[in-house]
């Protein structure tokens, strides 16, 4: 298990503590500079470089870091690069137009991320996602996930037989296990996928863009309110016991754990409309605390270790 990024919890509020020595990547969300990857040093989220790259989402692992950006009537590109931000292989998709989420499997073997191929957002039915798997090593396509055989059960079945699938991330014990969101017919559900047998089966409903904690015990997700927008949730399979945190502007990311107990992941800014500016926030995992701004103007954030 990694050290607590965070050494302690206040009563009133979260007090960010994080291992000194890491840092964070994080995609710069405001004006022209929208896109650079800066790196930040924790705990404080002082910036302490850059890497030369413009990317709409980024993830690293095991030296493999992995950015996704579109580009103008040429659809998604996903450049696989090292530590350093050297490209080493660049991936066209031209049926993808936006991207959405990207994941690197923890051994840095597999890539995987998801683009809308129509719409822009994943509220409503009225958009299509394509989601595909990549090995970095072999340097090829793997899987389009849109592929798979969905199995379903007597408790867990498809309004719909058209789906689309989003948010994969890696089991931390078994890479070509995963788990990710199927959505169909309005309604949406927590798949656990399978790249040997190609299949997506059904294991809970209402759980979106899940997130493995390092440990594999918890599933960072998020959840829709009746209103709209989501909210951060974490569930634990073993216990079958799940809560949602509390937070005053809606969710629309992949959580990113920073270590067993803490998390972090994006806002859109106050004022600013869907697909704005954002800023990513931090707070422990067992909602003990309110989320507090770790770095203003910033998303998409990755450990860089």
């Amino acid at each position: 298990m990694k050290p607590s990024l965070f050494a302690a919890i206040a009563c009133l509020f979260l007090s960010a503590a994080p291992a000194h020595g890491a840092s964070l990547l994080t995609r710069h969300s405001q004006g022209a500079e929208a896109g650079r990857i800066d790196l930040l040093k924790l705990p404080g989220g002082q910036p302490h470089g850059q890497l030369g790259l413009r990317c709409e989402r980024v993830h690293y692992s095991a030296g493999v870091l992995a950015c996704l950006r579109a580009v103008p009537g040429q659809g998604l590109k996903l450049d696989l690069a090292d530590k350093a931000g050297q490209v080493a292989l660049t991936l066209s998709f031209p049926n993808v137009l936006l991207a959405s989420r990207v994941r690197v499997a923890g051994n840095g073997g597999l890539v995987a991320f998801t683009g809308f191929s129509s719409g822009h957002t994943y509220t409503g039915t009225d958009f299509a996602t394509r989601t595909y798997v990549v090995d970095a090593a072999r340097k090829r396509l793997l899987a389009d996930l849109s592929t798979f055989r969905v199995v379903e059960s007597a408790a867990l079945q498809m309004p719909a037989r058209r789906f689309n699938v989003w948010g994969v991330t890696f089991d931390p014990a078994a890479p070509a296990r995963f788990m990710a969101t199927v959505g169909a017919g309005g309604e949406v559900f927590l798949a656990q996928g399978d790249l040997t047998a190609k299949t997506l089966l059904l294991v809970r409903k209402d759980m979106e863009c899940p997130s493995y904690s390092p440990d594999g015990k918890r599933i960072a997700f998020k959840r829709r309110k009746p209103g709209g927008g989501w909210l951060p949730a974490i569930y634990e399979p073993a216990s079958g016991r799940e809560w949602v945190l509390p937070e005053a502007r809606s969710l629309d990311d992949q959580i990113l754990w920073l270590d067993n107990a803490t998390i972090a992941y994006e806002l859109v800014r106050p004022g600013q409309p869907e697909g704005g500016e954002t800023d990513v926030v931090v707070r422990a995992a067992s909602g003990s605390a309110a989320s507090s701004v770790l770095r203003a103007g910033a998303g998409s954030p990755s450990l860089y270790e």
